[in-house]
């Protein structure tokens, strides 16, 4: 049975990404939120809201006259390359709507046809209406804050059978206990399995040779249970780290007295008189090769992240390590992501995917160079901090981003009735961690004289059928990353969906049988769906993490007057204080963080001029704005 790389896309096509609803001057009017707003006799679209709802961007909002307001779309509704300011949908003051698209191909579309390609049949009444201008003005109370960037909540369930009997068991039983999302009880046990499997074996297809080792990415918020899951996952990792650190105590206390003893017969050898300098040369020579060797480092799972502390632990310790972090904000905001050591930090982690040689050079320690390592990474972060992942420059056009696996799966949160189950004594997880337990029994493949520093993996190949399913994989996927295909948006990614597909293939055969030499079909269908799963979720996180740069200008200064707690907000102080540092880039951001009522004009009595406030520059300012006292600090808050 082939899969066919389309099936998994088709989704994405029948249900657009939700974007952004946009900045930019709108009319005085105060919006209704989608979730809230009726369609009532009287009443009359609110377009902004319908289009958002419904994965519509809207490039700009112009005010004409006779009261018409055209909303000018990011591109037409029919024809995606139509682009710029060629399509829009227009609204009279009475609510009477149209829609037009200036390419003569769209010329036979009005409004009935565009509500049709973009809500088809739901009604109107399901949200996107609001009350008229007469109704509107009698409104007390402004509206609650619109979202600056909305996540997509149409995730696809997370396919739990491609990770093979064992894993899928274990993943059912902790859905049904700990109710967490399914991807990312699915990314945790998968990483847990791969960080177990990854220095047994490399994979090799017609002579290009790589590791097993997987990058994943999980994207969820406070509340979502990524600490439970993980600690379930991970027991039999941390449980043999534990037993390595007792073992390692002794060890080290021998270690302690061997090296006394060696360095006294090293003293009682330079002291000899009775040697000549030959003669005593040619002893401490010999002597230097039984000079005991310091214990390695056990430590296998790192949370805690700069590349420097991973490669001071790979020179000290076991070549076979898991960067796990349930808090990823700690890896991604810290020293080793910083703007002066972001690039190194992300080149040297895709040293570590690709299995080359890394390399590190200082004026203190010399150059010095890791082989024969692995590194399995999975981290879990909150969404704004994952949105800030997903939309740096430097990690995209580095290539990290390309080499991870991302998922960003709907909350469960409201519907987890509690649930008495014990989840660590449920057979799927138990039998998951004896297979754990089993395979880090399994003696590592050490390279000769590399003092247990150096793997040297047995290489790994697909039987013929997998090679066959592998194969076309990799030509559909192929197929689709050119101009205007699917893929495109994620080419990146898509450049190594077949090297991933057989990346989880290999974690999937030899964690159901450690002895397999070759994948099998079996297992490479579970890799390439899985595969295509993983560029399915990715075409989702690249719409919600690439908005336009107003919004993502809007959204930095949005997160700094609440982390300041600003009850109202100057313009200087914005282009003084905040991230964005123009004053024209800081009025686009008013302007913005207005439509989507975060920030508010203040009630002035008819015919009186604003006052002036003073700002956190004290200086006195008319141009200033009322915080919403709804608005939270990003419409990803967990």
């Amino acid at each position: 049975m082939s899969v066919n790389i389309s099936q998994f896309l088709e989704f994405m096509k029948l249900h657009p990404l939700p974007e952004q609803v946009p900045g930019g001057q709108v009319p005085e009017k105060r919006r209704s939120s989608p979730e809230t707003c009726l369609h009532e006799p009287g009443e009359m679209l609110d377009v902004p809201a319908y289009c958002q709802q419904h994965g519509v961007e809207i490039a700009k909002i112009e005010t004409g006259n006779g009261g018409q307001t055209k909303y000018i779309l990011a591109q037409c509704v029919f024809d995606p390359s139509h682009t710029g300011k060629d399509a829009a949908i227009f609204q009279d003051a009475d609510g009477k709507l149209g829609y037009k698209c200036f390419h003569n191909s769209c010329s036979g579309y009005g409004w009935k046809e565009a509500r049709a390609k973009i809500s088809g049949d739901v009604p109107l009444s399901s949200g996107g209406s609001r009350r008229n201008a007469a109704s509107a003005a009698k409104e007390e109370q402004p509206d609650s804050p619109l979202p600056l960037i909305k996540k997509n909540e149409l995730s696809e369930p997370f396919p739990f059978h491609v990770l093979g009997p064992l894993m899928e068991a274990a993943c059912r039983d902790i859905q049904q206990a700990v109710q967490a999302p399914d991807a990312l009880i699915a990314q945790c046990v998968l990483a847990s399995a791969n960080l177990a499997v990854q220095p047994l074996r490399d994979m090799l297809i017609d002579g290009r040779g790589f590791p097993l080792s997987l990058f994943l990415l999980t994207i969820a918020a406070t509340g979502e249970r990524k600490s439970a899951v993980d600690q379930v996952v991970l027991r039999p990792h941390r449980d043999a780290e534990y037993q390595a650190d007792k073992d390692m105590d002794s060890l080290c206390a021998l270690y302690e007295m061997e090296l006394a003893a060696w360095e006294k017969e090293k003293s009682v050898l330079i002291n000899d008189s009775k040697r000549t300098a030959e003669e005593k040369q040619f002893a401490l020579e010999q002597l230097q090769r039984r000079k005991p060797k310091k214990p390695l480092d056990q430590k296998r799972l790192v949370s805690d992240f700069t590349f420097e502390g991973m490669y001071k632990l790979f020179q000290a310790g076991v070549p076979s390590k898991g960067l796990f972090a349930d808090e990823g904000g700690q890896v991604t905001g810290g020293h080793g992501m910083r703007q002066e050591t972001i690039l190194a930090t992300a080149a040297g982690l895709s040293k570590f995917w690709d299995g080359g040689t890394v390399d590190r050079i200082r004026a203190m320690d010399g150059a010095s160079s890791l082989r024969g390592r692995r590194l399995a990474v999975h981290l879990m972060m909150q969404d704004k901090v994952g949105l800030d992942f997903f939309s740096n420059p430097i990690l995209r056009d580095q290539g990290l981003g390309s080499r991870m696996l991302a998922a960003w799966p709907t909350s469960t949160a409201g519907g987890r009735a509690y649930s008495a189950v014990n989840v660590l004594e449920t057979a799927g997880v138990q039998r998951l961690h004896e297979q754990i337990e089993a395979l880090l029994a399994h003696p590592m493949p050490y390279r000769e004289d590399s003092n247990k520093q150096e793997l040297q993996p047995p290489a790994m190949t697909l039987s013929h059928e997998a090679k066959q399913a592998w194969v076309e994989f990799y030509n559909q996927v192929e197929a689709e990353t050119g101009p205007k295909q699917t893929l495109e948006p994620v080419r990146g990614l898509a450049n190594k969906a077949a090297e991933h597909a057989a990346r989880i293939a290999g974690t999937v055969q030899l964690f159901e049988n450690p002895a397999a030499v070759a994948v099998e079909e079996w297992a490479m269908q579970c890799g390439v769906e899985a595969a295509a799963w993983y560029l399915n979720e990715a075409l989702r996180i690249c719409g919600a993490s690439n908005p336009s740069a107003h919004l993502l200008d809007a959204e930095r200064v949005l997160r700094w007057i609440h982390e300041n707690g600003l009850k109202r907000v100057t313009l200087p102080d914005m282009y003084q204080y905040s991230p964005v540092r123009s004053a024209g880039a800081a009025r686009k951001a008013v302007e913005t963080l207005k439509a989507h009522n975060h920030l508010l004009e203040p009630e002035i009595p008819k015919g009186e001029k604003k006052p002036h406030v003073i700002g956190l520059n004290r200086k006195k300012s008319r141009e200033w704005w009322e915080v919403h006292a709804e608005s939270g600090s990003s419409s990803h808050d967990g």
